[in-house]
């Protein structure tokens, strides 16, 4: 059975699309700032623990697209100054 493109948007368009939930992230060096999907963050967070991370002092990070630099929640950037 071949089904056609209207056929197959109608059948996507019934899933329940839900969005990520989004967390702000900074760079600690140039300033660039994007949004990160919280279920990537808590995948990391995940690997760091199993890794031995403190979780009472854990901030998560990731590395900055645009120089490689450490990002950092936006909303903990404000909160060391």
């Amino acid at each position: 059975m071949t089904l056609s493109f209207e056929q197959m948007l109608a059948i996507s368009d019934s899933f329940d699309q839900e969005e990520d939930e989004m967390m702000s992230f900074t760079c600690l060096s140039c300033g660039f700032s994007e949004d990160v999907p919280k279920w990537v963050i808590d995948e990391q967070a995940d690997i760091d623990f199993f890794a031995g991370a403190d979780k009472a002092a854990y901030i998560p990070s990731t590395t900055c697209m645009k120089c490689n630099g450490s990002m950092q929640p936006t909303h903990s950037i404000a909160t060391q100054k």
